[in-house]
């Protein structure tokens, strides 16, 4: 069974020993729209991501894909900026940005990837179909023709490439 983000956020809730309006309050959100998260009503969000990794340090890569760790340090690949003097909201609000920024191109790059492999199904899907095209054409000129079954010689993409 595949288990989807809203699930593996329900999971890092109960890890956390945490009741959804718990969760919500820790993340600024309402009761409601944490629950519609977990029961997959809505989606999770880049900002949800941003906060879950900020308040309790889960990581957003498990929460997506269930790649990595659960936590992880919140710090990691996100405070490596030396020049970095805000203090107080502003430098939150930075930190938020930037870990924003990091979900937002982790996110993406797992949409390429699963367009890509979407695309190699529909590429394989239409290989097959191809061939039992050529097949059924091949059958038809045979009967047509009252020619001998030899075929045209079209084989599956599959067996040449091997």
């Amino acid at each position: 069974m595949l288990i989807t983000d809203s699930q593996r956020l329900k999971e890092i809730r109960s890890l956390l020993s945490k009741t959804q309006r718990e969760m919500a309050e820790a993340l600024s959100i309402s009761q409601g729209a944490y629950a519609d998260v977990e029961r997959g009503k809505n989606n999770v969000s880049a900002s949800l991501l941003a906060k879950l990794l900020a308040v309790f340090g889960v990581n957003p890569a498990y929460v997506i894909a269930s790649e990595g760790q659960k936590f992880i340090d919140k710090n990691d690949h996100l405070n490596d900026d030396p020049n970095d003097d805000l203090i107080g909201q502003n430098q939150e609000d930075a930190y938020l940005e930037r870990q924003e920024n990091f979900i937002n191109k982790n996110t993406e790059t797992m949409a390429d990837t699963q367009r890509i492999e979407a695309l190699k199904m529909v590429i394989d899907s239409l290989e097959r179909e191809n061939l039992s095209l050529r097949q059924t054409l091949d059958s038809m000129r045979k009967a047509l023709f009252n020619e001998p079954d030899e075929g045209f010689g079209w084989e599956s993409p599959k067996k040449n490439a091997g």
